[in-house]
């Protein structure tokens, strides 16, 4: 059995197919094959697999035989390629055989088949079998012819190379190197053979390299660095590409080094770069469009192209010109052929100038001027394209002559005359100049002198004025005096330019009548100048500010007030000026007066050094010719002292409402309060009056002592009565100074002995002896008295009172005064320390209370720093239930 052979069939009948097929395999060969009949299969199928031969019919419906064969030697594959039809010509048949084709049989000698097919398989083989001995021979002359060179190349290469042994330390002996290794690193072939690196150079130069040898070994492989050494020729830069040899182990015991000086190399390459970054800025951001086109495509643009071309770079990449142009250009070529034949000159010539219709990719078209240089990148033929957008100069050229034509009619019909005078003479005038000197028709002024018509004070400035024009420079508006030909003399406003008339230098003039002008200027000026005083001079501020906030105008009043000059306010908005919320706040007074359009009146402060100042300022719309508001116009006037007398006596009617408060619970305690401990008294001392012989000693010692405890609780009342006037109006006097907490204490305690003893209140103090505090010692021992005399009033008998003290953390001191008495509810500790609030109630025993004690020693606490507050839980004596009340404060 013959081997298998692969066959790639062209042919686009099934049943031709198998007649092939079936005659090889009568020929004793296993087939493999795949069928294909259009151009794209038979791509696919030679790219995907191999195969030993082509069988092609040579006519089929989508493609041919001879398109099969160029198919078959593009792919680069050397395929006995034969041909089989059934209607070949033999015209035909050498056409295909010179394309290639190996051989070709007709259908109906299909015998032939199978020998020809292995004719051309051993013809192929042979082909291979002679290319692969050709290849051996040419390696080994190459080889010989390297082995040759190779050792010219290591005698006279101007790289420098050398040979290191690797000892079994790690260090590295010097074995070989050619001359231009010594010539590179300016040493001695002699002195190095057979030394140690460190042995032949400075020690930093020797760490450095045998660093570097080192790794190469470590490594394993060729490694490539740039190195800079300080040797004999001075500081070079090497680039050095180690080679590890190993031996027959494996190891590495030599390294070849190639080493080549790029110390000019790399001066070269940072000039060059630096040479490029400036070319690239300059392509980069030229106004004009700078494209590079190779092949006829577009391959770059810089940003100038993108803005020109209304798109990015992605887009135009890649393109041809013409797809970046209509398809007919303004002269009726079209932009294909055209642009060839643009490019093929500037390949010739190497320049090439001229316009071109180009069409943006929004699908507008401009006109350009293209510039073409031709240039090699990359050893590749390519042009340099400049783009001019010239669509404004053409259309300016187009203007020019439409303008000229609206130039004349504009000087026939212009309001201003304007003349022309040659020599002395006016030799043009147009209508309007003809009637402001009183002409009836411009026929009348031709001729005349011109210094004729000049008011005898301005004759120089215009012999000067025309010696000007006549040196081709223009001269600027001037006002001066003409005279009509009347004589009247009148005011202008003339202007002169070079001009040339029947090809001759002249001058025109344009003059202008401003007499009318001239007197509103000057009334608009008086008025001007007096509205600029009253501004300048108002004690109010005024200002002025656009749309945006940007402050056009203030007066000196504002540069007073604020501190600022003009200079540099006016540009700077009110945030810039002004920090924090003020700024903002007249900034939004600003924008409600433009959005409503109408006249806002609103106080507005501003902070200063001296503190807040007030200021009622009215805002005003600013509108323009155009019914638009524009901005805003300020007029603040300083209140300042007005809102402090208003203050002032908001304040006093506050003190006056607070002090009638105060009066009239002052006047509601003396008559409810004093009410009770009178009317005891006088009943008392009325019984003895009238009842004392009839009294036993017991009645009247009973008598005498409630006549003292009413008079004592009066004396109580009075005092606190009294010190209550006499801390509003401020004549307690208030000395604190360091003294011992317990000893004051135990003092304030002693005049309530007796009270607490009648009552069987037990009264206890735990108070470190160390303890100081900084106190008055008057109002301390008021306060102490005062706390301790409401907690024996509702304490019930046999209850008990404790008072205890300890330092806090913010350097004061904490007393607490606690007692087993009947508490108070919520309501009454809210309300304790109010003066328009009834909290007052008898003691357990009716003892009277007046609440004033309280207000006192919150007045106290505070005078010296510190607070008082109250714990307390209501009890009640009848159900069994306890109460109680502690009273906290603290003192320096």
């Amino acid at each position: 059995m013959k081997p298998l052979l692969r066959i790639l069939v062209v042919e686009d009948s099934e049943d031709d197919a198998l007649l092939v097929l079936r005659q090889i395999k009568k020929g004793g060969y296993n087939v493999e094959h795949e069928r294909v009949e259009t151009a794209e299969k038979m791509k696919e199928t030679l790219k995907d697999k191999t195969w030993d031969i082509i069988l092609s019919d040579y006519y089929l419906p989508h493609f041919n035989g001879l398109e099969a064969l160029k198919l078959s030697n593009e792919s680069g594959i050397d395929i006995p390629f034969i041909i089989i039809s059934g209607a070949i010509g033999e015209e035909t048949a050498v056409e295909a055989m010179k394309a290639g084709a190996h051989d070709y049989i007709m259908k109906n000698n299909i015998y032939r088949l199978v020998p020809a097919i292995e004719r051309e398989l051993r013809e192929a083989k042979n082909r291979a079998e002679r290319k692969l001995l050709e290849w051996k021979q040419i390696q080994a002359e190459a080889l010989r012819v390297s082995e040759e060179k190779y050792r010219y190349m290591f005698d006279n290469i101007s790289d420098g190379i050398f040979l290191l042994e690797v000892t079994e330390d790690y260090h590295f002996r010097n074995l070989e190197m050619n001359t231009s290794f010594l010539a590179l690193t300016g040493l001695n072939r002699d002195f190095m053979l057979g030394k140690l690196i460190e042995e032949t150079v400075p020690e930093e130069t020797a760490n450095i390299v045998n660093a570097k040898y080192r790794h190469c070994v470590e490594a394993g492989h060729p490694i490539e660095e740039e190195v800079e050494l300080d040797l004999l020729t001075g500081k070079r830069i090497f680039l050095s590409t180690l080679i590890p040899v190993r031996n027959h182990t494996g190891c590495v015991y030599r390294i070849v080094g190639i080493t080549r000086d790029i110390t000019k190399r790399k001066q070269i390459e940072a000039a060059l770069r630096e040479s490029e970054e400036k070319h690239r800025i300059l392509f980069r951001d030229s106004p004009d469009a700078y494209l590079i086109l190779i092949d006829g495509i577009f391959v770059d643009c810089n940003q100038a192209t993108e803005v020109m071309m209304r798109g990015n770079r992605t887009q135009i990449i890649g393109l041809p010109p013409e797809k970046l142009s209509p398809e007919l250009q303004p002269d009726g070529k079209k932009s294909s052929e055209a642009a060839k034949e643009k490019i093929r000159k500037a390949l010739q010539t190497g320049t090439n100038t001229f316009e071109w219709m180009h069409r943006r990719l929004d699908g507008i078209d401009f006109l350009v001027e293209v510039s073409i240089a031709s240039l090699m990148l990359e050893g590749k033929p390519a042009l340099f394209i400049t783009w001019r957008d010239i669509t404004r100069r053409k259309q300016a050229e187009e203007a020019l002559l439409e303008s000229e034509e609206r130039y004349r009619q504009l000087v026939e019909m212009s309001p201003d005359a304007i003349a022309i005078h040659q020599q002395g003479q006016i030799v043009y005038i147009n209508a309007a100049g003809a009637k402001q000197f009183g002409a009836q028709k411009p026929q009348e002024m031709i001729g005349k002198p011109i210094l004729d018509l000049i008011h005898p004070d301005y004759r120089d400035a215009v012999i000067q004025r025309v010696e000007k024009t006549l040196k081709g420079k223009s001269a600027p508006y001037t006002v001066e005096k003409f005279i009509k030909l009347d004589g009247t003399i009148f005011d202008v406003e003339v202007t002169a330019i070079p001009s040339v008339y029947r090809a001759k230098p002249a001058t025109q003039v344009v003059v202008r009548d401003i007499t009318k002008r001239k007197q509103a200027e000057d009334a608009l000026r008086e008025s001007q100048l007096f509205l600029s005083e009253v501004i300048e001079n108002s004690g109010a501020l005024i200002y002025v500010k656009d749309r945006n906030g940007y402050y056009e105008l203030v007066n000196r009043k504002w540069e007073e007030v604020t501190g600022i000059k003009r200079e540099f306010t006016v540009g700077k908005t009110d945030e810039e000026l002004f920090h924090g919320t003020v700024g903002k706040e007249f900034r939004k007074t600003d924008t409600r007066v433009m959005e409503s359009g109408k006249v806002i009146e609103s106080e507005e402060i501003l902070e200063d050094a001296t503190g807040k100042r007030f200021f009622l300022s009215v805002k005003i719309p600013l509108w323009n010719k155009n019914n638009e508001i524009k901005g805003t116009i300020g007029i603040s006037t300083e209140i300042t002292e007005r809102k402090r007398i208003e203050d002032e006596i908001k304040l006093k009617n506050e003190q006056l409402i607070k002090l009638n408060t105060e009066k009239d619970k002052f006047f509601s305690i003396i008559a409810h309060d004093l009410r009770g401990p009178f009317n005891n008294f006088l009943g008392l001392t009325e019984i003895m009056a009238e009842n004392t012989p009839n009294f036993t000693i017991d009645k009247i010692q009973w008598i005498a002592e409630s006549m003292r405890n009413s008079a004592a609780n009066l004396f109580r009342l009075l005092e606190n009565l009294l010190q209550w006037a006499r801390i509003q109006q401020g004549l307690i006097p208030f000395n604190p100074e360091l003294m011992s907490l317990l000893p004051i204490v135990n003092e304030s305690l002693l005049v309530m002995q007796e009270p607490s003893k009648n009552k069987g209140i037990e009264i206890s103090c735990d108070i470190p002896e160390d303890l100081k505090i900084f106190a008055d010692n008057f109002t301390f021992q008021s306060i102490i008295r005062n706390l301790v005399s409401n907690a024996v009033k509702f304490t019930p008998r046999g209850g008990k009172i404790s008072l205890s003290a300890k330092t806090t953390g913010n350097k004061s001191v904490e007393i607490a005064i606690k007692d087993s008495g009947i508490g108070m509810n919520s309501a009454m500790v809210n309300n304790l320390f109010r003066l328009d609030v009834r909290t007052n109630r008898p003691g357990t025993e009716g003892e009277p209370s007046t609440g004033l004690g309280l207000l006192l020693c919150k007045e106290f606490i505070e005078k010296h720093g510190g607070k008082i507050w109250v714990e307390s839980q209501e009890g009640n004596l009848s159900a069994g239930k306890a109460g109680g009340t502690t009273f906290y404060f603290t003192i320096p």
